[in-house]
């Protein structure tokens, strides 16, 4: 295995941080050459409504109530459906019930 190269000089420290101050002095020069070139402009003013606001809440109502018909809608199926399935099992097992206690009956008697 290889020992890692360190820098052992302080002279070759000096020369990395060198090349490093000069690099950042030359990104300071070029922003500060691009933000002098740059114009600002006055905010624009906005108008003091809240008609933005107006405008999402009806929307969103707007949407919420389509939702709330169709997830209404559903769940009105899904009660009608289970309601059903329920009479007819009530019905089966009332059947059923009637049966077995018609057999015992006969079996009695």
């Amino acid at each position: 295995m290889l020992p890692m190269s360190r820098p052992s000089t302080a002279k070759s420290l000096n020369v990395s941080s060198t090349s490093l101050l000069e690099k950042t002095l030359l990104l300071l020069q070029a922003v500060s050459k691009l933000s002098s070139s740059v114009v600002m402009r006055e905010r624009i003013a906005l108008a003091n409504d809240n008609k933005h606001m107006i405008s999402f809440k009806k929307c969103y109502d707007r949407l919420f109530k389509e939702f709330k018909e169709k997830l209404m809608a559903e769940y009105q199926q899904m009660k009608t459906t289970y309601l059903g399935e329920y009479e007819q099992n009530y019905q089966a097992n009332v059947t059923d019930k009637n049966a077995h206690i018609e057999e015992i009956r006969a079996s009695i008697g």
